[in-house]
């Protein structure tokens, strides 16, 4: 999707939100918009609203499939900003709300592969 698309897709999140400040699909969908193009052009300031947009979801409907999503994605940003344990946190916040979240149990286990592995060449190295 090019530049112009992303602009435009967050401005309809963003009249839906206007409309209807508890539609956690919009807000859910703004997070998405934000962190893909966040990565797409790599600025931080999109990661971090994307990561807003995320919170706000898990706020309005803590205990649902959208906060599963919101977590799941919220995770891949953590991991986009190169973050250790939080992408994990937040991938078994997605777990505990829907057990069967395939992409959030999938992340996991990447993640936490690459993360033990760092470690451990670290502290290979330093003996």
């Amino acid at each position: 999707m090019g530049v112009g698309k992303y602009d435009e897709a967050n401005k309809v999140s963003d009249t839906i939100i206007g409309k209807n400040q508890s539609n956690c699909a919009a807000w859910l969908s703004k997070g998405q918009i934000l962190g893909d193009w966040g990565m797409k052009t790599k600025t931080l300031k999109n990661i971090n609203e994307s990561i807003k947009a995320f919170d706000k979801v898990i706020e309005l409907a803590p205990r649902s499939t959208y906060a599963a999503q919101a977590w799941y994605f919220k995770g891949n940003d953590m991991k986009y900003l190169g973050l250790d344990k939080e992408p994990i946190k937040c991938y078994d916040e997605a777990i505990s709300f829907d057990p069967e979240y395939l992409p959030a149990w999938i992340e996991k286990q990447i993640h936490t592969s690459i993360w033990e592995n760092t470690a451990a060449q670290s502290r290979h190295m330093m003996r």
